[in-house]
């Protein structure tokens, strides 16, 4: 039996080539729009999306972000409500004592001793090492 394999490979634009929306991670969504003109012949994730599903045979409704957009809000209003965090029902459970709130007095420690020097980047950087020293000369 002789099996077939396709590699597919998708070449995604940077962020700041693209208009999207993203969720951050407090559940607020954002829209952003294209700051640089893609290179190439590169095309939105949306468009290669649907110029593979036109090759499969079976095309998506969508000729425009603002189609996408509108389908979009249909299945998921809570997506266009930009900048604004929608409750989930879980706030008061949240905040409901879980057992033993009482603490046994032993003091918190720093588990990291200097947070702005824990990349190899900033570690090698003669910069970052002169600022650390200079804005807090205890570590």
């Amino acid at each position: 039996m002789k099996e077939r394999f396709m590699l597919t490979l998708f070449f995604q634009l940077l962020y700041l080539e693209k208009q999207a929306t993203y969720v951050n991670t407090d559940g607020r969504p954002q829209q952003t729009r294209e700051a640089l003109s893609s290179p190439g012949f590169s095309q939105d994730d949306w468009m290669v999306l649907r110029a593979l599903s036109e090759e499969i045979g079976s095309p998506l409704p969508y000729d425009t972000i603002e189609e996408l957009r509108t389908r979009i809000a249909e299945l998921s209003p809570h997506l266009i409500k930009y900048d604004f965090i929608e409750n989930s029902g879980f706030e008061g459970l949240a905040h409901q004592p879980n057992g033993e709130t009482k603490t046994n007095g032993t003091p918190f420690s720093e588990n990291v001793d200097n947070f702005y020097m824990t990349d190899a980047v900033s570690r090698n950087s003669h910069i970052m090492a002169r600022c650390t020293r200079e804005l807090n000369p205890l570590k």
